[in-house]
């Protein structure tokens, strides 16, 4: 089922942010939501995507999340720049 789930892009453990537009703190606050509902297995993945298309406001509230992470959930930045 799992796999079903994940090409399905339905799967409630992968979450993903991506950088079509600007990533606002609206969107952060979301996957704050998200991260603390109920999840099928014992971890979570996060991938940001194009992480340098966070606003400031999204930028310090992730970066608040960052320092106090829920528990077993794991974050993978991405980003199209190299400054």
């Amino acid at each position: 089922a799992g796999c079903r789930w994940f090409v399905q892009k339905q799967h409630p453990d992968y979450l993903e942010l991506t950088g079509d537009k600007q990533i606002k703190i609206d969107d952060i606050r979301q996957l704050q939501s998200s991260l603390q509902q109920t999840h099928v297995r014992k971890c979570r993945i996060v991938v940001i995507n194009a992480l340098e298309k966070m606003n400031l406001a999204a930028s310090n509230a992730f970066l608040k999340l960052l320092e106090e992470p829920p528990k077993d959930v794991y974050f993978l930045l991405l980003s199209e720049q190299l400054k």
